[in-house]
């Protein structure tokens, strides 16, 4: 009798680890995004939803944002890029976005990121200056916090 139950256990036991591979396995290729907030408001309006679905030529963004800001400009990327990855997902292949790297590293200015400041000027996007708090001093940095909607050829710019 005791030979039967360890059996089984063991049984349940492998049948719980295929039922749970088999969960990951539908998981991984059904994807499926759920806003549990009371107001949804990490989902799109349904005028947003509409808009992007029926898009018949390629919108795209371009989204200037310093790296490593100090609170609440890191959310407001962090926001940006949640958002813009929902309108992608609806969009499919006529909306895209990019981000740019537009910050200095190490106190230097890469090639890339030269290139990116480069562009955001050629668009018209400057740099704001925002405070910083630190080791009780107040500093000032210059930052990028700006976007460009191209759609055909008209040009939009959203700055900070």
């Amino acid at each position: 009798m005791s030979n039967f139950s360890i059996k089984e256990k063991y049984f349940k036991f492998i049948l719980y680890l295929v039922i749970i591979g088999l969960i990951n396995i539908v998981g991984i290729t059904l994807f499926f995004r759920v806003d549990l907030t009371r107001d949804k408001i990490y989902s799109l309006s349904q005028a947003s939803h509409d808009v992007v679905a029926t898009l018949s030529e390629p919108l795209s963004i371009k989204v200037f944002f310093s790296k490593d800001l100090p609170a609440p400009h890191n959310n407001t990327e962090r926001y940006l890029r949640d958002l813009l990855e929902e309108y992608s997902a609806k969009g499919k292949q006529y909306f895209n976005y990019t981000f740019y790297n537009v910050t200095q590293e190490d106190g230097a200015l890469t090639q890339k990121a030269g290139e990116s400041r480069d562009m955001a000027k050629d668009y018209g996007i400057k740099p704001i200056q925002i405070r910083i708090m630190e080791n009780d001093e107040v500093k000032f940095k210059n930052a990028y916090m700006g976007l460009v909607i191209l759609h055909g050829d008209l040009m939009e710019k959203i700055e900070a």
